[in-house]
Formats: structure tokens, sequence, C-alpha cells
């Protein structure tokens, strides 16, 4: 097999830079640069080229670079009903540089006009200010080489409005375009620089906050290798990801103009309000997943696409998803139920191996912030309980107990919860009886459930009832009558 390459691959074009990428990781290679090449292969417009950075010090992109920025990446999952298995050659990557290694040249390309659009992936601790970066030195993170950048910008294009920028973080933070922004201003005035590059950045560079989604795991080396065969060359940037993707962009002006990527259909969302985008992503994806979990453990189950195609959890699940958490997300019904399907489908990839025990870490945090809300908004909407949810709830309660039908289980979350819990379940042990009186001193727990929930309406009915119909063996028997009932 040959080396990868733009000569051994045959690819004689070069497209103009006009992103400025820090990072480079299998995220970034299997979502931006993914996106962009699609958009270049199937636009008529104006092709987009990317100029990807190295932020760190340590390590090196010479792989990468000596495949003149080019990969394969396979997308591998379920969607709309079909198995997807597909593999494409990404071009979008047309140069790559290592801040610390070529700092001028980094600096040098702040003065292309046609580099206007910025975007990152750098982790979620990647956006933070330190204060030991000295303003003669390269900075060490990437707000700092940023603010530098920006700055090197600013004083070649001052008041010329070619200068203007758009960036876009795509690190898994909230607001994180208001953070990074935040993050360069420190440096500014730990530089102390001009006040005039302060009022330059409010005026000419927007920041906008970004929500990124798709899965794209790692590949160990026998997946390399595998992957190597398929595509007749040594390539060892070979990427993976799911076929689904999301990046929901807040934007105050109407940056489809600069970056048309929802003109061909991609999944890109310009919004002004990416607050319902968390909303969904939060109670339907992550909901879905936190109800899951205890139901299925408790059933024997142990992976993702096992549960959502087991003959009664998987209609059980359906039931919770489309019925009890969509309806309680303040975004059109289409909308929310389309996601609903594709989050279904993503959990249905039969090459991933989704581990519920994995997904239970936390499981009273998750609780809190992605099941509760969704459990108060049905109540209120309905006048009634979710039965899905209060099922999942009374059985996350028996998870942690540790034990049930014989089986050991094992709950990974903070030691004061864990024992909290514990506390609770050993009085009703010792009473042999679980009765009004355990059950209200359960859900009054405010260091479990930061509230008492004995005052949500019917919400200690609801856990008594299936708390006993659990623990009688019944199980089984109430999943499926939940999955089976008609709306």
């Amino acid at each position: 097999m040959k080396n990868l390459s733009r000569k051994s691959a045959n690819v004689t074009h070069v497209y103009p830079e006009r992103i400025l990428q820090f990072g480079g990781g299998n995220f970034l290679r299997g979502f931006v640069d993914w996106i962009i090449d699609k958009y270049n292969r199937q636009s008529n417009d104006e092709k987009i080229g990317i100029l990807a950075v190295k932020v760190r010090k340590e390590g090196n992109y010479n792989q990468w670079a000596e495949q003149d920025g080019l990969y394969h990446l396979f997308s591998k999952g379920y969607m709309k009903g079909r198995t997807v298995d597909e593999m494409v050659l990404i071009k979008s990557v047309v140069r790559i540089l290592e801040v610390h290694n070529e700092y001028d040249e980094f600096l040098k390309s702040a003065l292309n006009p046609q580099l206007n659009i910025i975007v990152s992936n750098t982790t979620e601790t990647g956006l933070a200010f330190d204060s030991q970066d000295k303003a003669d030195e390269i900075p060490s993170t990437f707000p700092g080489q940023l603010c530098r950048w920006l700055h090197a910008r600013w004083t070649h294009f001052q008041n010329d409005r070619s200068g203007k920028c758009v960036i876009i973080p795509c690190e898994l933070v909230d607001q994180n375009g208001q953070v990074l922004k935040n993050s360069i201003f420190e440096y500014i005035n730990h530089w102390d620089l001009e006040d005039a590059f302060k009022l330059w950045l409010d005026e000419r560079v927007q920041f906008c906050n970004s929500l990124v989604d798709r899965i794209v795991p790692g590949i160990n080396q026998d997946q390399l290798t595998k992957y190597q065969e398929r595509t007749g060359f040594i390539d060892n940037m070979i990427t993976e990801g799911e076929p689904y993707h999301l990046w929901a962009i807040e934007t105050k002006f109407d940056l489809a103009q600069l970056l048309p990527l929802d003109r061909i259909g991609l999944n890109v969302v310009y919004t002004k309000d990416l607050t319902p985008f968390k909303e969904q992503k939060i109670k339907i994806l992550n909901g879905a997943h936190t109800a899951m979990v205890p139901v299925g453990l408790l059933m024997g189950v142990q992976l993702v696409k096992d549960a959502v195609n087991h003959s009664a959890l998987g209609p059980f699940i359906e039931k919770v998803v489309f019925e009890e958490i969509t309806p309680s997300i303040d975004i059109e019904r289409e909308t929310a139920e389309q996601f609903g399907q594709s989050v279904l489908d993503r959990f249905r990839n039969p090459f991933l191996e989704h581990k519920l025990q994995s997904i239970s870490m936390y499981s009273i945090s998750k609780f809190n912030v992605r099941l509760k809300p969704t459990i108060k908004s049905y109540i209120v909407h309905n006048k009634t309980t979710p039965k899905g949810l209060m099922l999942s709830f009374a059985a996350l309660l028996i998870f942690y107990k540790g034990d049930f039908n014989g089986k050991v289980y094992t709950a990974n979350d903070e030691a004061e919860k864990i024992e909290k819990l514990t506390q609770h379940w050993m009085k009703i042990n010792t009473s042999g009886v679980i009765s009004a009186v355990s059950i209200y001193e359960m859900l009054a727990d405010e260091v479990l459930w930061e509230e008492n929930l004995n005052q949500i309406s019917g919400f200690p009915e609801a856990t008594a009832k299936y708390l006993k119909l659990i623990l009688e063996g019944k199980l089984d028997q109430v999943v499926t009558e939940i999955g089976s009932q008609s709306s």
C-alpha cells in the first residue's frame, strides 16, 4: 500500500484558506472537517479550505502533515431505518501549523482577509485563561494564542471592514463563545493591550455560542489495519463517526451568508437562541439514556442497542421519548419528534458497544438535570405523573439499593449520595416494610434531589406504586404494559 498524500491520491486542487481551526483531534476531524468537506463536494459556491493549528507544545501533527492534511472518514451507524457504512476521503484541511514551532507563520495568517472564520475544540478546559502566560512569550493556551492572532489582525486591518471575523468554539462548555471572549479579554488586561483593540473586538468580531453533537469514537490498531485495507492507503489519521450530526450556532446576524452550510442538507442550524437545542439534547438524548439505564439493568440488559431492540424495553423507551419527554420541550413538536427519532436510530447503532453500566455513573445528578424538569412539566400539562419516567425513578432507587432479584448492582456516584441512599434502604431493610413514611423520608432528602420531591403532585404516590410492583417481581410486566398502552 502507498502512503496517503495528495500526490498518491491524485488530489490536485487546494482550496483557499477560509477557516482557522484550533485543534486537530478525532472530534474536529469527524465533525467540522467532514462538514466542510461535504460542503465543498456538494456546493457550487466558493470552496472552503481549513488551516489547522496545533495548540499545545506536547506531541505533534507530523503524521497528518505527511499526509498533506488528508485522511479517510468512515460514517458507521443506523439512520432513517437503514444501516450506514460509508467511506470518504476528507480533503478540506489544506495546511497544518504548529504554533510553538511556526509562531511567525501562524501570526502571518492573521493578515489574510479570507481567513475570517475560527473554530476550535481544545477540550472543556481549553477555554481557560492562564496568568502564567507572559506578553513576550508564545502563549500556552488557545485563548492566549487566539488573542495574539486577533491582535495581529487588528494591527494590520484597523478599521478596514475586511478584517472582521466570526469565532465558533465547539468545546462542550455552556455559553462557549462568551466564555472564550471573556478569557481573551482577561489576556488583554493581563498584557495591557490597547483599548482600541477591545473596541475592535466588540465591533468587528462575533463570538458565537454553539452546540455540537456527533459521536466520534477512537479506533484501535486492529480497526485501523482493517480500515487501511479498505482504503488501499497507509492512512494513520483514519477517523470514524456516526451518521448523525448537529451543529447549532447562535448568531446575531445572517451567518448563513458567510458560511452557507445549511443549504445542502447538512444538519447545521443558525439560530438567535441556542436554548431549545440544548434542551432537546439534554432532555431527549441524555434524558432517554438516563431513563433506560436503571430499568434496563434491572431487566438484565447490558447495551443501549440491545435496550432499544428489546421486545418490551424498546417500545417502553419509545413511549417515554415521544409521549413523556418531547412534549415538555419548548420547540416545535415536529422538530422535537424528528430529533427523538434520530436519537433512537443512534441508539440502535450496531457498531457501538455502549454499556448501560457506564452511562449509570452519577445517575442521581443526571436525574435531577435531565428527568426531574420533564416530570414536573408533564404533571403541569397532564395533571398526572408520567408512567415511564416514574417507573424509571423507582428502578433508580432499587439500583442504588445494590441488590435485586438475586443480583448485585454497583452504583458509581458521589460517595455522600450513595451513603445517603444506603442509609434510607438500611432503615427499610431493617423494618422489612416500605412504608409511606420511609418513602417520604427518601424523597425529602435534599442532598439527593436538591428539593423535597414529596411536594411534587403525585410523585410520592407514583414512587410507592412502582417500587411495590418492581419488588414484587413485576418489572418486565409493567414495562410491557407501559410500552403497549395507546396514547
